[in-house]
């Protein structure tokens, strides 16, 4: 009976969904890029995006994030991941480990920015040394870096302090994206325009700052015959919903989908890409209880975990899998043995808070990300029935609540987390350097055992980095809500070639082609 009464929460947030998807749903389909019939016509592609690059267009500024469909098409990277959880050859044609403290790679011969600098080791030393000193939360990515050796014209050697066991992973994403050296060393540049050696070039012309992206084809891209669409547009939208509209009414052609959109989107003939997407959770930014005391109360934050119907949420809110953890299901830190931790018991969480001292219960503030909006809602319903309340800061963009969540501005922040690596995650979110970590909390077990595993094979660090997430759990450093299904939606009758590696939560640019 319990349990019947505490899913109305999730339940009550679902209903108010329902009813505005009903209102935007439209006659209107999507229409053609491109004119029917005629194969040398032009083609264009529309994506609705709901976040602009940070900081203009250095690459060491940025996350590879919601918005990593323009630093694709802005930039090339070193490698290029794929669907089978591996790496393709892109501006780097060989790579690998000859110790774990060193990572060689051999570079494609005749590529070029498009100021027309040439790409060479030099170019990749200059790179990498610039991205080790960025200001973006990715540059801890790089620490481990001793230095970048030039070994000949094409070829490069990365000498590490200590191992860094994901470098082919961060080297295909934007720590591995590579900006003509002269651009970096007239860095005012970058604020406006990228330069670099990707698929296509910006058109200034054509392009309004954190309204529209327009890019042309690049001829001079290593790979030009492979990109398929002559023009790619990014259009940013200030929320889910809008951009959602947009792809109904035919002014985008594809877009981040949302659950809240699902129904609609089946029902209007959309086609929908999915895949295991981001890690929902609130992570406690507070974990000293500085701000709020009772954040400082392992007991207080294990409660957390007690209090809440994840089952619930994933069934009415949020489709996907619930689950205390905060890491990817195909990655080497998740431990399905752990699946069931925090069974959900108000009881218990009312026990653990009287315990505690917070019999009365306790007030604290929560950065939301825009799409989660419904979910938090479920969970302060859930927290009010054990005496907490929850303070949901209502975030308008995207941009705004990542650049609360960089600086640390609230206690707690509930985000939908993406999960591609157990090293970069526990490196990004525990270590007290870490790109998420923005109040720097430490565990000295924690940061121990990520030494030791990043020494060992992959098949072996496995065990280390369980014991990692058990002592996670153990000191609940979050609320793990669940992991969400990822949704793209597009127009299947004008856009093919989706390609989602494994750990993203968007498809790549560079299968993505015209409905022949």
């Amino acid at each position: 009976m319990e349990k019947s009464v505490k899913t109305k929460y999730a339940k009550v947030a679902a209903v108010a969904t329902a009813a505005v998807v009903s209102l935007v749903i439209s006659g209107c389909s999507p229409s053609s890029g491109g004119s029917p019939g005629d194969e040398t016509a032009p083609t264009e592609l529309i994506y609705g995006l709901q976040q602009s690059p940070v900081g203009g267009f250095d690459p060491g500024n940025w996350a590879y994030t919601t918005y990593a469909p323009i630093e694709q098409a802005a930039y090339e990277t070193l490698l290029h991941a794929n669907t089978d959880g591996g790496f393709d050859p892109a501006l780097a044609t060989e790579w690998g480990w000859e110790s774990p403290e060193l990572f060689t790679l051999s570079l494609r011969e005749g590529a070029t920015f498009t100021d027309g600098e040439v790409f060479d080791a030099e170019a990749v030393k200059t790179n990498l040394e610039h991205y080790k000193v960025a200001q973006g939360r990715s540059a801890a990515q790089l620490q481990p870096i001793e230095s970048v050796e030039v070994v000949g014209e094409y070829e490069i050697a990365i000498h590490l302090a200590e191992p860094q066991p994901d470098m082919p992973l961060i080297l295909s994403q934007n720590m591995g994206m590579m900006i003509s050296p002269a651009a970096i060393a007239s860095p005012d540049q970058l604020l406006t325009e990228p330069v670099g050696a990707g698929p296509y070039i910006l058109d200034a012309a054509r392009s309004v700052t954190d309204d529209t992206y327009t890019f042309t084809k690049n001829p001079h891209y290593w790979n030009a015959d492979a990109i398929e669409f002559d023009t790619m547009v990014f259009k940013i939208f200030s929320d889910g919903q809008a951009a959602f509209n947009a792809l109904q009414s035919g002014q985008v052609d594809l877009t981040f989908g949302t659950s809240e959109n699902l129904e609609a989107a089946t029902g209007t003939g959309l086609s929908i890409d999915e895949a295991p997407g981001t890690l929902v959770n609130i992570q406690i930014v507070d974990m000293a209880g500085d701000e709020v005391p009772a954040l400082g109360d392992v007991r207080v934050r294990q409660a957390l975990n007690y209090a809440i119907d994840r089952d619930a949420i994933v069934e009415s809110l949020q489709p996907g899998r619930a689950t205390p953890q905060v890491w990817h299901s195909a990655g080497e830190a998740y431990d399905p043995s752990l699946e069931d931790y925090y069974p959900y018991d108000p009881e218990e969480a009312k026990r653990l808070l009287k315990e505690a001292g917070y019999e009365d219960g306790f007030t604290f503030k929560m950065n939301n990300h825009p799409l989660m909006q419904t979910v938090a809602q479920a969970i302060a319903g859930y927290l009010a029935d054990v005496g907490v309340t929850l303070e949901i800061i209502v975030q308008p963009t995207v941009a705004e609540f990542v650049s609360d969540g960089i600086a640390g501005t609230y206690p707690t922040i509930l985000a939908p987390n993406v999960s591609q690596s157990a090293s970069i995650d526990i490196q990004n979110l525990l270590l007290p350097d870490g790109g998420k970590n923005s109040r720097g909390s430490e565990d000295p077990e924690i940061t121990r055992l990520y030494d030791v595993a990043a020494s060992m094979s992959p098949e072996d660090r496995a065990s280390e980095y369980h014991k990692i997430a058990q002592i996670v759990l153990d000191d609940a450093w979050f609320v793990g809500i669940a992991q969400a299904t990822s949704y793209t939606f597009y127009n299947g009758d004008e856009v093919e070639g989706l390609q989602t590696p494994v750990g993203h939560i968007i498809p790549m640019i560079y299968g993505l082609g015209p409905v022949n």
